[in-house]
């Protein structure tokens, strides 16, 4: 987006305007802030001597009662319930006593406290320190446990010339609810410490007795009478301090900082308002003043926008109404266009003369195109038809060292088949040999049986004349009785032998009977084996015969396509030239034709450009 003039120049000056205002508001906003935080503290403090006032107006008014009591108590014990009766309820104390070093029981007033059966005042640190310091000492609060009240306890020794102790006792919770009710303009919180920041009294009644640091962590408390800030119940706030060194007390105030800043920034977003609205004021009354100051300038441009555009009338002239910048501007404007219109006058002139001039050219250039086109047309053909030939050509040379190089590894693979054939046929030969001497062995095995059969039966026989010779030995034994006894055992373990060896020949028969079987069975295999081997040797001789045909036909064939081979490579080489030759042709018209194209472009293009400057020139008016 392109910003106009007018914008261009109200731009900076509203930005120094802006840089200027933003200054002045920084600066003020410091001197706001600083003045505002002074505020803040001085109120704080005023605030923290108020509590400190109190605190201490009220403290004197208790201690003077106890340093009365002991200026005034006479040396008569038995008289002084009357006078500590009436400084009780003059001083508004809890309780008001006097311990004697000679005796360690109190003397108090009404009505009297409960005390341990073994308690000595004497013993009591309140009592030593009393003794040994003038005037009247404040001993820190403390909880009574049967009130559950917050006391504190004023100690001043006797001036009556007795050795003795005046222990004032007084409740803080009523000051203390007069301290905490002490407020600022906005919200806050008083809370009351001791000097080691135990928290004497607060607003939460549980934090009492606990430690600032246990309470809040990362409190860190400002210097008395400096301005600080802690975080406290999710918000940030305000907090100042003030010690009062003689009651050992530390008040502790701590004020919203939102509320306490809350006019500032009220403050703060009037004056950007203002320095809103005075901008926009200002820069109203500039963009009036630059508008007007600008006339001339606008009807510059628009003169220049109509001759730009439309008919672009170059007779037109700016009117000169003033003799400043502008003024001048105008002149230098009307002296331009009247050089212009001169130049647009001749240039029309030329452009026609060009024009002609490029509408023939490119006529001429599309001529010479066209032909040139047919003439490569003719060529692409012719090359075509080479290329095809060559092509053809080289797929016949090819398949010819294919059939070659079959012929090759036919002829090779029935070399390689004789030799397998004449291993096969001499493996046969070798095999039905060792077929015939294993049935030669089997017959030998056959006939050693047969012997062994015979060897058999004789023993058989043997065993048979064994069996009746024991038979009659034990019939024999059995008639000769007791004398015979052990003939005849003899004789019946020779028969028993006899009958097992009876036994073990007909199981001997019986096997022997069965391997001449299967040698029988294996005498025959043998038998057809021989015969088959012999007519294996048969065939592998016809194969053998077959394949040396086969081969010699191969040789044949591979003779033939070898010179097949060498013919079409002769041809193949004729017919690469023709291609060659036709390639170069076609390169040089393909130039030829590129050129007469680029031509005829460069003619079309000065012809266009001569008509798109015509049609400029015609756009003016001289």
């Amino acid at each position: 987006m392109t910003l106009s003039f007018r914008v261009r120049l109200l731009i900076p000056i509203l930005v120094l305007l802006l840089i200027g205002l933003l200054g002045v508001g920084g600066v003020s906003l410091s001197m706001l802030q600083q003045e505002g935080k002074q505020a803040i503290q001085a109120e704080l403090n005023s605030t923290l001597q108020t509590a400190a006032s109190m605190s201490e107006e009220w403290v004197d008014a208790k201690a003077s009662i106890v340093s009365a009591a002991a200026h005034d108590l006479s040396q008569q014990p038995d008289e002084w319930l009357r006078p500590l009766n009436m400084s009780k309820r003059a001083g508004h104390l809890t309780q008001i006593s006097v311990a004697l070093s000679s005796i360690p029981n109190l003397h108090q007033a009404e009505p009297f406290d409960d005390l341990p059966d073994d308690y000595d005042a004497r013993k009591r640190p309140w009592y030593q320190n009393a003794l040994s310091h003038k005037g009247t000492t404040l001993i820190e609060p403390f909880f009574e446990v049967s009130s559950q009240q917050l006391r504190i306890s004023l100690t001043r020794a006797l001036d009556n010339g007795m050795e003795g102790v005046v222990l004032g006792e007084v409740t803080v919770d009523a000051v203390l609810a007069k301290l905490m009710s002490l407020s600022t303009r906005w919200t806050s919180q008083l809370w009351l410490m001791d000097t080691d920041n135990q928290l004497i009294a607060h607003p939460n009644k549980a934090w009492t007795g606990q430690s600032l640091q246990s309470v809040l962590p990362d409190a860190v408390l400002p210097k008395e009478g400096e301005l600080g800030q802690l975080t406290y119940q999710g918000k940030q706030w305000f907090t100042s301090t003030i010690t009062l060194p003689n009651l050992k007390w530390r008040f502790l105030l701590l004020v919203d900082r939102d509320e306490a800043l809350s006019a500032q920034q009220r403050l703060l977003w009037q004056l950007i308002s203002l320095g809103v609205l005075v901008l926009a004021i200002v820069g109203a009354i500039l963009f009036w003043l630059i508008h007007h100051q600008t006339k001339p300038l606008r009807r510059l441009v628009g003169l220049m926008n109509n001759i730009s555009s439309g008919e672009g009338d170059l007779t037109a002239r700016l009117a000169v109404e003033r003799q400043d910048e502008f003024g001048q501007v105008s002149q230098a404007f009307n002296r331009f266009v009247e050089r212009l219109q001169g130049t647009i006058r001749d240039i029309i002139q030329l452009t026609v003369r060009l024009t002609d001039d490029a509408r023939g050219s490119a006529e001429q250039s599309r001529l010479t195109l066209d032909e040139l086109g047919r003439q490569q047309a003719e060529l692409s053909q012719l090359s075509a038809a080479a290329q095809q030939m060559s092509a053809a050509t080289g797929e016949i040379a090819d398949n010819a060292d294919r059939a070659a190089s079959a012929a090759q590894e036919a002829a090779d693979s029935t070399q390689q088949g004789l030799g397998v054939v004449d291993q096969n046929r001499t493996a046969i030969d070798q095999l039905a040999g060792q077929v015939n001497g294993a049935a030669q062995v089997i017959a030998e095995v056959d006939g050693q049986a047969q012997k062994i059969t015979g060897i058999l039966a004789t023993i058989q026989g043997i065993a048979e004349q064994t069996n009746l010779l024991a038979l009659n030995a034990a019939i024999e034994a059995a008639r000769a009785g007791e004398h015979g006894r052990g003939f005849a055992v003899v004789a019946d373990e020779v028969r028993e032998l006899s009958s097992r060896t009876h036994r073990s020949t007909e199981e001997i028969q019986q096997m022997i009977s069965e391997l001449q079987q299967v040698t029988g069975r294996a005498v025959k295999g043998m038998q057809a084996s021989e015969s088959m081997a012999h007519d294996s040797v048969s065939h592998a001789t016809e194969a053998a015969d077959q394949l040396r045909q086969i081969d010699q036909a191969n040789a044949t064939i591979r003779d033939m396509a070898i010179q097949i081979a060498s013919a079409v490579e002769e041809q193949n080489a004729v017919t690469a030239e023709i291609s060659g030759n036709t390639d170069q042709i076609r390169t040089l018209a393909e130039t030829l034709s590129e050129q007469a194209d680029t031509a005829q472009r460069r003619a079309q293009e000065l012809s266009d450009v001569a008509d798109a400057l015509k049609a400029l020139t015609d756009r003016f008016k001289v």
